[in-house]
């Protein structure tokens, strides 16, 4: 378990020296994740994971987005609105993620490289069927995946970007509970509610200096 956790966090050194603006926002995807999930399954009977699974999951969000550096600069880097087919091309990250994660069969255990997989290709999805690359929706998106989705999608939102501004943890909240960020499951939109107190003070804790 412990060597699989140290594999990711040397691959994310590794993705750092090539898009170093990016380990920031894994980091803060893999914090939430972590916050959100711990929340999710103290509170639904039904989600019974263990300790190493919850702790899988959270090593994994590290790596959700990986597949974006299959990606041109031109797309990652653009300031204005991606034209529709760059925006068709940003779209194949999740694929190239689910890729990657296959290749890491030979230094991850088969639990790692599973629930990567999962992560990678199916985090833009949403409860409604209203994301990306398969429009799945409700239970059909593995619930490590939508957890995650959840977390980058308010740290997307909190974060300032060439193309919108940060807004703050409030606005951040009522956009994604208002579904402008795409629909997620009404029960995991609850765990994110009660735990903006912790979110919040995880934003600060990552702020200051190690």
């Amino acid at each position: 378990m412990k060597e699989n956790q140290k594999t990711i966090e040397t691959i994310l050194v590794l993705i750092e020296y090539l898009r170093s603006e990016k380990i920031h926002h894994s980091r803060r995807v893999s914090e939430f994740t972590k916050i959100i999930l711990k929340e999710a399954v103290g509170t639904f009977q039904e989600i019974s994971l263990t300790e190493q699974e919850q702790e899988c999951i959270v090593s994994c969000a590290l790596l959700h987005d990986m597949g974006e550096n299959a990606l041109p600069d031109c797309v990652l880097y653009q300031s204005g609105k991606l034209t529709d087919k760059e925006q068709e091309l940003y779209r194949t990250h999740p694929l190239r993620g689910e890729e990657m994660a296959g290749m890491l069969s030979l230094i991850l255990d088969k639990r790692y490289v599973d629930c990567l997989k999962n992560i990678c290709r199916y985090h833009h999805e949403r409860y409604d069927g209203g994301g990306y690359p398969d429009r799945l929706s409700g239970e059909e998106i593995p619930f490590e995946a939508q957890i995650v989705g959840l977390a980058e999608a308010f740290d997307e939102m909190i974060s300032e970007h060439l193309y919108k501004h940060a807004y703050s943890c409030d606005e951040a909240y009522s956009r994604i509970i208002h579904g402008e960020c795409g629909i997620f499951s009404s029960r995991l939109i609850g765990c994110f509610i009660r735990v903006k107190n912790e979110l919040e003070q995880a934003i600060e804790d990552m702020k200051s200096p190690s």
